[in-house]
């Protein structure tokens, strides 16, 4: 599998199962001990959907310094998401309910969010004329973060998150997919 399908694979995965653990959340609640490891399982999910995205980013964008760059702090970002995932689900086993601290949260998604600004114009060669959808999707991280208690704004913001990740990998997979194509008929020629 060719790393901008693997990108894209993991950027759908990402943005799917992050939609659904915070979905889920606001929908059910996260009371019952079940429901809080369903959740933190999607939330790991998503998580590591972002590393394999970063890791599979850096390869496709190795031609530019900005894309090695961006992509370098989106994976030290979802590192850190790595280990509030893991903070998280052994509240969820100890307690049952969502630890005080999201210091981890925090920061990777900060540096997620440099990622993206710094990766939008080499991404470019992936996603086409979308590529602006990276800035969005840093845009609304941000609103995210600084909304954080204000209502609904700060789902709003992380839903619209989740969606730039989502177009953005399937983006990503179909045109590796036409990339594909058009190298097996040169081969066939």
């Amino acid at each position: 599998m060719s790393a901008q399908r693997r990108m894209g694979l993991a950027a759908i995965v990402a943005g799917v199962c992050f939609f659904l653990g915070q979905g889920g959340e606001l929908v059910f609640g996260d009371d019952s001990r079940a429901l809080f490891v369903v959740i933190v399982a999607l939330l790991a999910v998503a998580v590591m959907g972002f590393v394999v995205a970063f890791l599979a980013m850096r390869a496709v964008l190795r031609s530019s310094r900005a894309g090695r760059v961006g992509a370098s702090i989106g994976l030290v970002g979802a590192l850190f998401l790595v280990a509030f995932a893991v903070q998280l689900g052994v509240a969820a086993v100890r307690s049952g309910e969502v630890p005080e601290n999201f210091a981890l949260f925090a920061v990777g998604f900060l540096l997620i969010l440099v990622a993206h600004a710094v990766v939008a114009r080499p991404l470019a060669a992936v996603i086409g004329g979308a590529w602006w959808l990276s800035l969005v999707a840093g845009a609304t991280l941000l609103a995210a973060l600084v909304a954080n208690e204000i209502y609904i704004w700060h789902d709003l913001a992380l839903f619209a998150f989740e969606a730039c990740w989502v177009v953005m990998g399937v983006l990503a997979y179909r045109r590796s997919g036409a990339d594909h194509a058009v190298e097996t008929s040169r081969t066939r020629v």
